[in-house]
Order: structure tokens, then sequence, then C-alpha cells
């Protein structure tokens, strides 16, 4: 019989791919139901069924049933569960992080920074924002990466008429994509600069990104921005691309990212600022990785017109495959786990 884990996010009382918190949240629900039963505000998680198997109900405090249980960013449900409890890394409070059986992260730079946060300048000032700018930050009792899982639905190759429908919306021309929140803190301006440059430079090519557009951030020239596309719908955008395009900035060294795990399940090459996460997600000799915009024009140059090179880059990213599927998720959160059940 599986162990039973109990599962609430804030204050959803439903599941969807709106968000990317929810949708690591699904991902890592549908990893976990391997090997254990999975209930999320007390209902049977279902990765297959519709909507879950979630329907809208009151949040409810758990009953003295489950074998783990894990709430994010909800303290009062947390504060009621009965042991062992587990909780999110973020949004810290000392309360939390001594209260808990274990903090979770989902990478190991991030889990490190937590581990290391008193005693180390470097990883006060890369995560200090989270932790109030503190000097000292309570030290969890045990801290799990649990990493991120692939979605096996961007493995999924599409039809060629969809494939054919897509490309003529983009002018048959090889396209750079890049999917997910255009905040100005993450966005990939070095790379974007490579490929406008490119463009100036003769090279026929679109760049489109699409997602969630916040006020704050501008557009740059020469990028089509596509709005906000449907989750369903951005496997097939994904894989009508030549490459994509992931995050930069200062969390590229601490968290992980979703744009990465499609490149990887979907098997087309993604554009990447080196940084310690990148290179737990890709692999240190992965060779889509750049620290400049010199060396993003010349990667994207080499992608775009040495077949060798790029499928090299997609070699590279099948052997990184294993690491993030569900399956073998689920085998290593349930070691990772295993020992917190009473």
């Amino acid at each position: 019989m599986k162990p039973k884990i109990f599962t609430l996010l804030g204050n959803n009382t439903t599941l969807n791919t709106t968000g990317g918190d929810k949708i690591n949240e699904i991902r890592f629900y549908t990893a976990l139901s391997k090997h254990f039963e999975v209930y999320y505000n007390g209902q049977l998680f279902d990765p297959y069924a519709i909507d879950y198997g979630i329907k809208d109900l009151p949040i409810q405090i758990p009953e003295d049933n489950y074998d783990v249980y894990y709430v994010r960013a909800n303290n009062r449900i947390l504060y009621n569960c009965p042991r062992p409890k587990v909780a999110m890394g973020i949004p810290y409070s000392s309360w939390l992080y001594h209260h808990v059986d274990a903090v979770i992260t989902t990478t190991e730079s991030w889990k490190q920074a937590i581990l290391n946060y008193n005693n180390s300048t470097y990883y006060r000032e890369l995560v200090g924002d989270w932790y109030g700018n503190s000097e000292k930050i309570i030290v969890p009792k045990k801290v799990i990466n649990i990493r991120q899982t692939i979605d096996s639905n961007f493995m999924e190759k599409i039809d060629a008429n969809t494939l054919m429908r897509n490309r003529i919306s983009f002018g048959l021309k090889p396209t750079f994509g890049f999917f997910g929140s255009l905040a100005m803190q993450i966005f990939p301006n070095l790379a974007i600069k490579a490929l406008q440059r490119m463009i100036n430079n003769g090279y026929d090519i679109n760049i489109i990104a699409a997602g969630k557009k916040y006020s704050n951030t501008i557009v740059p020239n020469k990028v089509k921005y596509l709005g906000y596309l449907p989750y369903e719908s951005i496997p097939d955008y994904i894989q009508t691309c030549t490459c994509l395009i992931a995050n930069e900035g200062v969390e590229t060294e601490y968290l992980g990212s979703g744009k990465v795990l499609d490149a990887i399940a979907a098997g087309i090459p993604i554009l990447s600022y080196r940084s310690a996460v990148r290179e737990e997600q890709l692999g240190k000799d992965y060779l889509g990785f750049y620290s400049s915009e010199e060396e993003a024009y010349f990667i994207a140059k080499f992608i775009l017109e040495n077949s060798f090179f790029r499928k090299k880059i997609v070699d590279q990213l099948k052997l990184r495959y294993e690491m993030f599927s569900t399956e073998s998720q689920g085998d290593y959160l349930y070691k990772q786990f295993s020992d917190l059940i009473i």
C-alpha cells in the first residue's frame, strides 16, 4: 500500500496550468504519484483525470490519517497539520523554518544557499532578499532538493499539418522563442541583443515571445509578442521553433526553469546563460551556454548553420531527459521523503 501525502498550494481550491507555481506543483505531484497516494486538499490527485480529479471544495485542516503533510504558502493550515510536515523554502519565516520537519528547494544551489547562508557572504548577497537581508536565518532540520519534473506532453511530436500552419504563421523562417513570464528581472536581454544583431547582419529569422507580460516589461524591437498562450498549446509552438531561449538574471544562480526542462523534453536546442543551476539542469559541457552577447551570437549562428553542432546539442539534451523524467523523479522523490515517514 502506498504512503499517503497531503498537499496544498496556498489558498488554491483547484489546480490548473495558469501559472508557473501551479505548473511546477502539478508536475511535482505527478512524479510523487508513482510511490505515494497524493491528496490535494483531501482529494486524490490523478495526473490523468480532468482537472486532476480535484473539485472546488473549501480548504479544510486535514485529518490525522496521512503519512506526510506538504503545504506551500499557507501557514494557518500548516500549523494545524500533524507531523511530519514539509514546506517550500519560500516565503521564509523563522517560525516556518523552525516548525517544519523539512524544507523543499528545487535546485541544489538553492539548497546550499539555505545550508550555508549564515556562514557565506556570497549566499547572503545571492538570496538575501528572500530572507529580509538577515544576517542569520534558521537552518531547517532537513532540506530536500526535489529538482523539477518534465511534463511528458512536451515529448509528443506534433502532427505535420499543425507544424506547417505554425511555420507559415512565422513566415517559414527559423524561429527563436522565449516562452514564459516576461519580467524584467529574468528577461534574456543578452540573447535578444545577439539575435537582433543577427537580423541587422542579414539573417532572416524570427524572434518570438509568449507569456504573461508584466507592466514594467518593454518588448524589445524585432521581437514579436504573441500574448499569453494556453499551456496546452505551448508544446506545439516549442516544436515549431528552431531554438528556444532561457531566462537570464541573478535568479538563474539558484532557481530552476521549466523552459529548460521543456527544451529537454522536446529535444529543441535552447540558448542559456551559463549559471550554476543551468549547469545542474543541462550539464557543465552543454554547448548552448553563453556568458556574453558575443557568445550568444556565435552559438545562435552555429545552431542555424551547422547541422553537426545542432545535432550534438540535441543529443546532449536527450541525455538529460532521464534525470528529470516523471518515472525517475518518482523514484528519486520517494527516497528523499521516505525517511520522514514515521
